[in-house]
């Protein structure tokens, strides 16, 4: 509004406070979903912040865990612009799950160790959730297995209510490296997807080193 891009500092979510940091990030009646955890965020609804510097700084003060929030808040913060631009965004009630698998691919990367990355993988993969209205989600995975000189492509693509919209599996027949059959899985994944012209997808996988290439811009 300081800025005159829009004329009202009314929130646009909950219509009722400005929205200004604070609001936007803890205090908005339409994020009580988001701060739900009692266990994690109890204070929310007995301290009172004088502005969003404060929140943090207590945060910080009473060690609670700023990880997780400054991910959340993030997450809140990211979902709200491009609700803004009318953009596709995943759904408030998913937001915590998906700031607590980023915090663990996060602490993940940092230590580094095969072991942990491997239960952090497969923590997510669990963790199934349906992609926002509009969008389809596309799980693929490459196998390889060098005794038999084969390789294996699975690609599965749900709808929001997870109903299975298409799929498909290959065999190759080379034994080929797993970052190679990894690689082979995902463009076959955007060619299924190109063909059968779904515009809008999210790309579920479990090789890191693809998944954080595909994020690059280069």
């Amino acid at each position: 509004m300081r800025r005159t891009i829009i004329g009202n500092s009314i929130c646009d979510h909950c219509q009722a406070e400005v929205e200004d940091p604070l609001h936007a990030l803890w205090t908005c009646t339409e994020l009580d979903t988001v701060w739900a955890n009692q266990a994690l965020w109890e204070f929310r609804n007995s301290v009172s912040f004088a502005d969003f510097e404060d929140l943090v700084s207590w945060i910080i003060a009473e060690g609670k865990q700023l990880d997780l929030f400054a991910i959340t808040a993030w997450s809140v913060w990211n979902q709200r612009n491009k609700a803004r631009v009318q953009a596709s965004i995943i759904d408030l009630h998913q937001i915590v799950a998906a700031a607590r698998i980023s915090l663990d691919e996060f602490r993940m990367t940092r230590q580094g160790l095969k072991f942990q990355r491997q239960r952090a993988i497969q923590s997510a993969q669990n963790q199934w959730f349906p992609p926002p209205t509009d969008v389809v989600k596309i799980n693929f995975d490459g196998a390889t297995c060098p005794k038999k000189k084969k390789a294996g492509i699975g690609v599965v693509i749900h709808d929001v209510n997870g109903l299975v919209l298409a799929s498909c599996a290959k065999i190759k027949h080379q034994p080929y490296k797993a970052v190679e059959i990894e690689s082979l899985a995902t463009a076959t994944t955007l060619s299924l997807a190109t063909n059968l012209g779904f515009r809008w997808v999210i790309l579920e996988g479990d090789s890191m080193e693809v998944i954080q290439a595909l994020q690059e811009n280069s």
